[in-house]
């Protein structure tokens, strides 16, 4: 539905900041995220290893948040600060 959306603010976008929620059961839906923005970014003709990019991690308080080291590995394999 906001596809179309997505893509124009890609094209025009001075950086991007990614919010994902902390919980373990939701960071499959945080990688896939993540992937179809830089799959916009590619289709706005733009490189997405030279967008400033960042990684927000929310919900961190709560019992279920995965560990640090697994919301790298799974969320964040580019490496963003």
């Amino acid at each position: 539905y906001y596809s179309p959306l997505y893509e124009d603010v890609a094209r025009g976008a001075d950086g991007i900041v990614f919010v994902v929620d902390s919980q373990a059961e939701r960071l499959g839906a945080a990688r896939d995220c993540i992937e179809r923005h830089w799959r916009w970014l590619r289709q706005a003709g733009r490189d997405p290893g030279r967008v400033p990019c960042v990684l927000q991690c929310n919900k961190r308080d709560l019992p279920g948040a995965a560990a640090s080291f697994l919301l790298d590995r799974q969320v964040n394999p580019e490496g963003l600060p």
